[in-house]
């Protein structure tokens, strides 16, 4: 009966596995599940398993007070048992749940431990993916001259240990870096790269994502045809399910509508990516397609609204300690200030 119970659990983690991001709720009953029939003398690799999936799931629900916690679980249990391999990722975990909820310095002491780690470990793999997980950390905070070093390392490592897919995740990054820092050129050479990359082999996901970036940087250099054929592209890999991508992607037309002059299109794009963002819980990205909302509405000669959108995201930001999107959105304030008071 214990066996029957312990495969019926590893069944359920597997298909929580599965869900984590189309359906979290679901991931975590499942895993939820698993654990009571593993029960009290569950092996350490089963509970780590799981413990894993249920955090993802409980980050996808918003849940990051929940998500640390079973973080902290795991570091522990890895502590314990002396597994550093596997306290490796579990700290980066903990770093990621902890960034959600707004500490970005918990955050990086976090991963600067975990940092630590691998590097005394000579595991290549994980030392770039917490120095790429850094460069997010500071991308965030504004501190982009020193995001763009972490990516540029991570990068550095990938290709050398044969890691494509996730050099191409760095490239991009790089390259909302530059656009962020007002770098046009180089974000757009950098998003071209990350795109060529993603086509070859990636996940219809990471392929949408990345040409939904790419179009923000085509858009600061006016380049409307380009654009249109990125998201062309991006449209035909879409696939319905996964908030996330489907944000971005709307985001990105929303954007390009609203400097072809189609506000129209653009304000349903754009209420296409609110609700996809919400649905995410991911409250930055919220953030970014507020300001989107409130340019729009700025320029459809509605201060007064936003006023209102722009203030909403400034508190999102001002909660996440995201000091980069404060700094970046206060022209924006200030004009719908002074058009308010008209």
């Amino acid at each position: 009966v214990d066996r029957n119970a312990t495969a019926t659990a590893r069944l359920l983690v597997a298909r929580a596995e599965l869900y984590v991001l189309s359906a979290p709720a679901r991931a975590a009953r499942d895993v939820d599940k698993a654990l009571t029939l593993f029960g009290k003398k569950v092996g350490l690799d089963d509970e780590l398993a799981a413990l894993t999936v249920r955090g993802q799931a409980a980050k996808q629900l918003g849940a990051f007070a929940d998500a640390a916690a079973v973080a902290k679980r795991r570091v522990q249990i890895c502590q314990e048992a002396e597994r550093k391999l596997d306290e490796i990722p579990a700290l980066r975990d903990l770093a990621a749940a902890t960034a959600a909820a707004g500490d970005r310095l918990g955050a990086r002491t976090h991963l600067n431990n975990a940092l630590k780690a691998a590097r005394n470990a000579g595991h290549r793999v994980e030392e770039a993916l917490l120095l790429q997980a850094l460069g997010d950390q500071l991308f965030i905070s504004g501190a982009y001259s020193e995001a763009i070093a972490r990516y540029q390392s991570a990068a550095t490592l990938l290709a050398e240990t044969g890691q494509s897919l996730s050099r191409a995740e760095c490239l991009k990054s790089i390259g909302r870096s530059y656009l962020h820092r007002g770098d046009y050129d180089r974000a757009v050479d950098h998003l071209r790269a990350a795109v060529d990359a993603f086509d070859r082999a990636a996940s219809d996901d990471d392929v949408v994502r990345a040409r939904s970036d790419l179009v923000h940087a085509l858009l600061t250099k006016n380049a409307l045809t380009e654009a249109e054929e990125v998201l062309v592209g991006a449209r035909k890999r879409a696939r319905a399910g996964i908030p996330r991508v489907t944000a971005e992607l709307a985001l990105a037309e929303g954007m390009f509508e609203m400097h072809r002059g189609s506000f129209g299109a653009a304000r349903e794009a754009l209420i296409r990516a609110i609700v996809a963002a919400r649905a995410t819980r991911d409250r930055y990205a919220l953030g970014e397609v507020l300001i989107a909302l409130a340019q729009l509405l700025l320029r459809s000669q509605a201060p007064r609204r936003a006023l209102r959108a722009s203030r909403y995201a400034e508190w999102i930001f001002n909660d996440l300690d995201a000091r980069g999107q404060l700094k970046r959105m206060t022209p924006l304030l200030n004009a719908s200030k002074g058009l308010s008071s008209q």
